[in-house]
């Protein structure tokens, strides 16, 4: 994981230096914060956080995304800021889907009080009381009849999309499965002919060592256990 922060302009905002050697332990490394066209950075900046030290753009290559992501069902109630909401979404948007049918709507949801409503779609789905955003996955309908059960496989590739482009950003999510489909069909609004499987939580997290923290040993299982090479 590379971590790039912002070079502070004035004494003003100057603030103390990230425990390097923290860091130096979870594999980070501290770099300044590259820069697009006119200096705006190539990334959007996370919002300060007043907690910790200076501004921070978490920017991870594709295997340490994967290798550290981990669900987060706590959030700091902070809104999430609109570029890196936009980018969650545009992951979703740009993953793959079979023969590119791209059967999904994305419903997103901010306002406080639906979060907690739908916080009671499910008995697992607490979390989205507390999230900075909630994302709907809505769908054709997977069980009606002649719907390609790929649309789940495309769904699955959006939301690995999105969780993982959030945990970019320092951003963590979880998803809830909906139990209660008629609660959810009032909630979010959507048509008689469409479905919702799954809502994902997202918000910056609440103990911010989430996004450092090694992973939990035997947290799955080896390798040997689970792969077979040319027959079972």
């Amino acid at each position: 994981m590379r971590v790039t922060c912002t070079q502070p302009t004035s004494s003003r905002h100057r603030t103390r230096a990230p425990d390097r050697r923290r860091i130096a332990s979870t594999g980070v490394t501290v770099k300044p914060l590259s820069c697009g066209r006119k200096g705006r950075p190539a990334l959007p900046p996370l919002p300060r956080d007043s907690r910790r030290s200076g501004r921070y753009l978490l920017v991870m290559d594709t295997w340490d995304a994967i290798r550290s992501r981990r669900a987060v069902r706590r959030f700091d109630g902070r809104p999430l800021d609109a570029a890196h909401l936009d980018r969650i979404l545009d992951a979703g948007r740009r993953a793959g889907s079979s023969k590119n049918t791209q059967r999904w709507d994305f419903i997103v949801v901010e306002d406080r009080e639906r979060l907690g409503a739908l916080a009671a779609v499910g008995p697992f789905a607490g979390h989205l009381a507390g999230a900075a955003a909630a994302v709907a996955l809505v769908t054709p309908d997977p069980r009606a009849p002649g719907t390609p059960l790929s649309v789940m496989w495309d769904l699955g590739l959006a939301a690995g999309n999105m969780s993982l482009a959030a945990w970019a950003l320092g951003i963590g999510s979880c998803p809830a499965t909906v139990y209660e489909q008629a609660a959810a069909r009032e909630i979010l609004g959507y048509p008689a002919d469409r479905h919702c499987e799954f809502v994902l939580s997202f918000g910056y997290p609440a103990d911010p060592e989430d996004l450092t923290r090694a992973p939990r040993p035997g947290g799955r299982r080896p390798l040997d256990e689970i792969v077979h090479r040319e027959r079972w």
